[in-house]
C-alpha cells in the first residue's frame, strides 16, 4: 500500500447534507483519520478551513493525533458565520502548524477559493473527497474532478448513500448526465 504523508479533504459545507448524512460525516471522517494514520502513514491533513466538512476534518485530524495545515481562501473567510462557528474555526487553526498555514486571496473571490483548493490538491499526495454524487456544482465538486484529472488517490466518503470507497470517483461520475 503507498504512503499518502500529506491528505486533504474536499467536502460540502452544512447546508447541502441532511442532519443524517452530516452525523454520519461526522463519524467516517472520525474513523478516517486513525485509518490513514495506521495504514497510509499519514501525518499531515489539509484543511480548507470552510464550514462544517473542512472543520470536521480539522478537528478529527488533531484528535488522531496529526499535523493540521490550514489553507485559508481569504483573511475574512469567517465575517458571516455565526460566533460559535468563528470559535470553532479560530481554536482548529491555533492548533494548526503556523509555518504552513496558506493564504490565498485578500479578499472573498471565486479565484481565491479555487486557489486555496488548487493548492490544497498541489501539496497532498491524496484527497478525501466527502461529494454528493448528485451536485455538479461548487467546490467540492471542482477540486474533487480536478484531484481526478490529475490522477490522484484518494477516498470518497459518499454521503448520498452513507459509504465509502477507497478511490475517488470515476471520471464519468463526475461529469453531469443530462437526462
Amino acid at each position: 500500500m503507498s504512503v499518502w504523508e500529506i491528505v486533504a479533504l474536499t467536502g460540502h459545507r452544512p447546508q447541502y447534507l441532511s442532519s443524517p448524512q452530516r452525523h454520519w460525516l461526522i463519524e467516517n471522517l472520525d474513523r478516517c483519520a486513525q485509518w490513514l494514520k495506521a495504514n497510509r502513514g499519514t501525518r499531515v491533513a489539509v484543511s480548507g478551513m470552510a464550514l462544517f466538512s473542512d472543520l470536521v476534518w480539522a478537528d478529527a485530524a488533531t484528535r488522531a493525533g496529526l499535523e493540521l495545515w490550514c489553507y485559508i481562501p481569504y483573511p475574512q473567510q469567517t465575517a458571516n458565520w455565526t460566533a460559535r462557528d468563528q470559535a470553532e474555526w479560530a481554536r482548529l487553526r491555533a492548533l494548526g502548524n503556523p509555518d504552513r498555514e496558506r493564504t490565498f486571496g485578500t479578499c472573498y473571490s471565486k479565484q481565491a477559493l479555487h486557489g486555496r483548493n488548487s493548492g490544497m490538491l498541489d501539496d497532498a499526495d491524496a484527497l478525501l473527497s466527502a461529494w454528493r454524487s448528485d451536485k455538479f456544482d461548487g467546490g467540492t465538486h471542482s477540486a474533487t474532478l480536478e484531484a481526478v484529472r490529475r490522477g490522484m488517490p484518494g477516498i470518497h466518503l459518499h454521503p448520498t448513500v452513507l459509504g465509502v470507497r477507497h478511490q475517488l470517483p470515476d471520471l464519468s461520475e463526475l461529469v453531469r448526465r443530462d437526462p
